[in-house]
């Protein structure tokens, strides 16, 4: 799981995880410090910085273990867009938050 630090010391998706005998395997300090350069560099429209540091990071996740890479955070999904790794090895909090809603709204507009 990529997050911000304070995502993952809130342990949040941890917690969830581990309610559904699942584990979420997390970056080491330095990786995660990494991580949070990416995402001040999505913020000033960086991306191609982003993209590299996230990419750096995910390839030494994937050495370790090869499990999609969770983006926990608003700025993580747009930085691993831009490392051109494979979209199908990520799953977006964006993409899932933004499914939910979906999910929601068309139950609501079929009832």
């Amino acid at each position: 799981m990529l997050s911000t630090t304070g995502t993952r010391q809130t342990g949040l998706y941890q917690k969830c995880a581990e309610k559904h005998g699942l584990k979420i395997y997390l970056p080491n300090d330095e990786q995660a410090e990494r991580i949070m350069q990416s995402i001040f560099y999505v913020k000033a429209a960086q991306f191609d910085k982003a993209g590299a540091l996230v990419k750096e990071v995910v390839e030494e996740l994937w050495q370790e273990r090869d499990l999609p890479v969770m983006t926990a955070c608003t700025e993580i999904p747009l930085g691993y867009d831009a490392s051109g790794l494979p979209q199908e090895k990520s799953v977006s909090s964006l993409g899932a938050l933004s499914d939910a809603v979906l999910k929601v709204l068309y139950k609501e507009v079929e009832a």
